[in-house]
């Protein structure tokens, strides 16, 4: 996808991402481009109703409740961001639609059994998994919990998770 489609004029995407937070973590909803993704995607009344609840979250002190109320494929959006590979400053790059599914296909043509994360530096969601993988989420987040793949031009599409020898 690119900006194309998410052209934010005098918008409420622009309006909105104003008054979203920033974070280390990449780009965000204060991104006009990644709040107009969020209304595209779920609705301009669901995106508002979420804003206001997150404001007034962020009144109590609890945060990430816009992204929990818009869900992952929102959250999970990453791109429109140049700042560390200039060809991602055009696109953004969806979460795969049925993760399960291709984990499985995955491990069916290759033999490894593997997940799809979302991971930054602030937080680490399991996407899906192979339906072989027979540990539960907290045991799966815990392996990637430090974010091995990295979050600037050291990051890696694939990790290789392997138990080691006992000593």
């Amino acid at each position: 996808m690119n900006k194309k489609g998410l052209s934010p004029k005098v918008s409420l995407a622009r309006f909105l991402s104003r008054f979203a937070s920033s974070s280390t973590a990449g780009i965000g909803v204060n991104s006009p481009y990644k709040m107009q993704f969020a209304i595209n995607e779920v609705g301009a009344a669901r995106v508002i109703w979420a804003a206001v609840c997150a404001g007034v979250g962020k009144l109590l002190g609890h945060r990430g409740v816009f992204y929990k109320m818009v869900g992952q494929e929102v959250s999970g959006l990453d791109g429109f961001y140049d700042h560390e590979f200039e060809e991602y400053g055009e696109y953004g790059i969806r979460i795969p639609a049925e993760p399960d599914r291709v984990c499985d296909e995955v491990e069916a043509e290759t033999g490894v059994q593997m997940m799809i994360v979302d991971a930054n530096d602030l937080n680490v969601e399991i996407l899906g998994h192979a339906s072989s993988v027979d540990l539960d989420e907290d045991t799966l987040k815990a392996l990637i919990a430090d974010n091995p793949a990295g979050q600037s031009r050291e990051l890696t599409p694939f990790i290789l998770i392997r138990p080691l020898p006992e000593r």
